[in-house]
């Protein structure tokens, strides 16, 4: 009986002290859990801030070199159009100058040919 009643006494002596226990536990592992989702919302916030700040540091600097090869482009394209331009000007006013030039000396030679060929006919017309 002394066993029983002394059973007793550790089970009630347990239960005194393990009560305020409990409940410092369960106050401890709600802090605990209210911390980890303090610090799982801050990381999820923190990673996506560092997300939305480096994409929207790609795009602005996609954006700033498609901006620059398009300037690029452009002045090479003009570049080379006011090259071709000026060889194109050129070159036909070279060629219109060749034509112009064989225009004159065919012309010639047709009227010396014809005037030669007249003069003959001409004079076999009058010797006749």
């Amino acid at each position: 009986m002394n066993r029983f009643i002394l059973a007793s006494l550790s089970v009630l002596a347990l239960s005194a002290v393990a009560a305020p226990s409990l409940t410092v536990s369960d106050r401890f592992e709600q802090e605990r859990q209210d911390t980890l989702n303090a610090m799982s919302n801050r990381w999820v916030q923190e990673h996506q801030d560092t997300l939305n700040a480096t994409n929207s540091r790609f795009d602005q600097e996609r954006q700033d070199t498609l901006n620059a090869m398009s300037e690029r482009w452009m002045q090479e394209r003009q570049d080379t159009l006011n090259a071709m331009s000026d060889r194109f000007e050129q070159e036909h006013q070279d060629t219109l100058n060749a034509m112009s030039d064989r225009f004159e000396q065919e012309h010639q030679e047709t009227l010396n040919a014809t005037n030669s060929r007249f003069d003959k006919e001409r004079q076999d017309t009058l010797d006749a």
